[in-house]
């Protein structure tokens, strides 16, 4: 019976560190679409019900009536993160005379996609050749500027003046 009770005083250390419940999280999940709030950055562990805030991403907006947070549940993991952000997307890229660009076969535009344009042929391109999706608002999905354009002749952004003086062949 001596030894009987030498393994029943192994029990109680094992079940003070094998608690079903643990009373804290570790750091929280990484999202894609989101930033963790600065004040918890740098901690390690966080108790049961702490919530901890997110920010979204550049490039992506916060969806309306969907809580940015994240909350330690009893069993010492983080509550599932919904996705609270959504990439910002732009509408198709405008097409330009005489040229095409290369998100033609594409069907979604989200923040931070290029395009490049290309003249038909023999024409030549004028201005930058790249446009990208961007916000001005944060929410809204724009098309950099300007745009180039093809053909001969003055299409040249800031070039002024007669044709006379300008120098020939024109090149932008």
């Amino acid at each position: 019976s001596g030894s009987g009770g030498a393994g029943r005083d192994l029990t109680p250390p094992c079940a003070s560190l094998c608690l079903p419940s643990p009373r804290a999280c570790g750091a929280p999940t990484r999202l894609q679409f989101a930033e963790l709030n600065e004040e918890h950055r740098n901690a390690i562990d966080f108790p049961v019900g702490k919530t901890v805030q997110y920010t979204c991403h550049p490039g992506y907006a916060k969806v309306p009536g969907m809580s940015p947070t994240l909350t330690c549940l009893e069993s010492g993991v983080w509550s599932e993160a919904l996705e609270f952000c959504k990439s910002i997307p732009c509408e198709p890229p405008p097409d330009i005379p005489n040229g095409q660009h290369t998100g033609r076969l594409q069907s979604e535009f989200h923040y931070g996609t290029a395009v490049t344009y290309s003249c038909n042929r023999g024409l030549p391109l004028h201005g930058e050749p790249s446009i990208h999706c961007t916000t001005r608002d944060g929410h809204n999905g724009v098309w950099s500027e300007p745009l180039p354009a093809c053909g001969g002749g003055l299409g040249c952004p800031g070039v002024q003046g007669p044709p006379a003086i300008l120098p020939a062949p024109l090149r932008c």
